[in-house]
């Protein structure tokens, strides 16, 4: 299911994602039912405001937010964030410089920075994950550029080998 206020780039985004994975995809429009139903809610705007009061989750809910990044902007408020009992961050240091998620919290004094967690430090065992069921876990991501150089460096390797993309001097 998806839902987005812009009915043209929700209609494009249907046709894009069925096309390119032979998958139906449904379209919503009311999103406070999306998210009642909602077992995973993943958040890709550029949304300068929360997209959903965080008291509307229900209890075992998982939400990744990956689109806001900049420190005024953000897709989830406080109260979703203090609710969830994991707040994990693609990285804990970029997030606290670029995502108001995070910053706008703690420069009101409504979230304890210590609170936040690497997604590393889950992966390696560090930390642990969901405990219980009825947990409710947070993601976010604002990108971190070795990532991106990772990512880039493989669609690369991948055209290389495939003798596929077009070649450009920078």
């Amino acid at each position: 299911m998806v839902y987005d206020p812009n009915q043209t780039s929700m209609g494009y985004f249907k046709k894009s994602i069925e096309h390119r994975f032979g998958i139906e995809v449904k379209i919503s429009n009311n999103p406070q039912k999306l998210i009642d139903d909602a077992d995973i809610i993943v958040c890709a705007t550029s949304s300068k405001d929360p997209l959903f009061p965080g008291e509307s989750i229900k209890p075992g809910t998982h939400i990744s937010s990956i689109g806001s990044h900049l420190p005024t902007h953000r897709e989830l408020d406080e109260v979703l964030i203090n609710r969830a009992n994991i707040i994990a961050a693609g990285s804990k240091e970029a997030c606290l410089n670029e995502a108001g998620d995070f910053i706008i919290p703690i420069n009101q004094g409504k979230l304890d920075s210590e609170r936040i967690i690497n997604i590393g430090d889950i992966i390696l065992g560090k930390y642990k994950g969901r405990d219980k069921e009825k947990d409710i876990t947070v993601f976010k991501s604002v990108g971190i550029a070795l990532q991106d150089v990772i990512v880039a460096n493989l669609a690369y390797q991948r055209a290389t080998k495939n003798l596929t993309g077009t070649e450009f001097e920078f």
